[in-house]
């Protein structure tokens, strides 16, 4: 059998972005037919699945993950991630990445 976890998203993320990502992802898992990954330990920890891509750690790496992601793109529409990611951009200029590090 799998074991399918689903953990809460931050309180400030956008439930239906949050929504939308985990049906596109899971559609997608579906339709390419792949094997999931094993995790063992910590799903944070490189060690835990070394095959698998790590998370991105910072908001900076985030929205490059969300540019580069064609099934995100895909599911969200190209015009919706284009407007989202240069919100997005426009706050990071405010902030200081080196003193606000967001965690996933």
């Amino acid at each position: 059998g799998t074991y399918l976890e689903w953990r809460a998203p931050s309180a400030t993320a956008s439930p239906y972005l949050v929504l939308a990502g985990a049906l596109a992802a899971g559609m997608a898992g579906l339709q390419q037919g792949g094997t999931p990954v094993p995790v063992q330990g910590s799903a944070y920890e490189s060690t835990a699945a070394p095959e698998a891509k790590s998370l991105p750690k910072t908001l900076h790496e985030s929205l490059e993950a969300l540019e580069a992601d064609a099934i995100l793109r895909g599911a969200l529409g190209d015009r919706f991630v284009r407007w989202f990611l240069q919100v997005k951009r426009h706050e990071l200029q405010d902030l200081d990445e080196d003193k606000f590090v967001f965690l996933l």
